[in-house]
């Protein structure tokens, strides 16, 4: 993975889960990462198992 890519998924991840702390919703920082990760068509290995609430707020 790039450094470029690295930064734009760290900053997303970031960005979905203070918008979820806002909301009084604590997620999983792994399944965040995976779904954007996912989403953005980048490759960070071992991927998290697919969790369908985290996907609809990453959406």
């Amino acid at each position: 993975m790039g450094l470029r890519d690295e930064a734009s998924l760290a900053a997303l991840t970031d960005d979905v889960l203070k918008t979820s702390e806002i909301e009084g919703e604590q997620l999983n920082v792994a399944s965040v990462r995976s779904s954007i990760a996912r989403r953005l068509g980048v490759g960070i290995g071992a991927l998290v198992p697919m969790d369908r609430h985290v996907n609809g707020v990453v959406e």
